[in-house]
């Protein structure tokens, strides 16, 4: 029988607990060999009034076929904000808009102006809204049909986001929590 991990997350402390795989037949990104990671990561970007915040529930890493996530993005500012869903260029996390980001192992210990490299989402379900307004929540799954290198770190990135208010800066998000692949 092939298992997939559990994940919990305690504060600081993590515990891991397997789940036989058969009941993930169907899901996207799932399959026999997909890994599922259930997790409650509460993320928050504060600006200068509000926040936008981010609830990650699931990530499925299923090497060949992909990787997703399930996800809760909700507006908690005074104004709205708008969702600019760009590509990553050259690869880079710094640049892209939703995806996976994972450590660049070809630097062998050098320090690189930026390690984090970009596997971009493909797929939306349901699509993205071009803006969230006050109040307002997109829950969904993101994710690609490309798998990121094995048995590395790996964060979620998030944005790119436009308040529509004069006083705060565009920012995207990458969690503070990251996994292994």
């Amino acid at each position: 029988m092939i298992y997939a991990s559990k994940i919990f997350a305690f504060g600081c402390v993590a515990v891991a607990l397997a789940v036989p795989t058969q009941a993930l037949a169907g899901r996207e990104g799932g399959g026999a060999s997909a890994r599922v990671l259930h997790v409650s990561w509460h993320e928050k970007k504060l600006m200068n009034r509000g926040r936008v915040s981010f609830l990650i529930s699931e990530i499925t890493l299923s090497p060949g076929h992909g990787w997703s996530a399930v996800v809760k993005i909700t507006n908690a500012s005074p104004g709205p904000v708008g969702i600019v869903p760009r590509q990553p260029v050259a690869g880079l996390a710094s640049s892209a808009g939703f995806g996976l980001a994972y450590k660049d192992k070809r630097n062998d210990g050098k320090p690189l102006p930026n390690p984090l490299l970009a596997v971009a989402a493909t797929s939306f379900t349901p699509p993205l809204p071009k803006v969230l307004r006050v109040g307002e929540s997109w829950r969904g799954r993101f994710g690609s049909n490309v798998s990121p290198p094995a048995k590395t770190d790996a964060w979620l990135v998030f944005g790119w986001f436009a308040p529509k208010t004069l006083t705060e800066p565009q920012f995207n998000w990458i969690t503070d929590h990251s996994f292994r692949t």
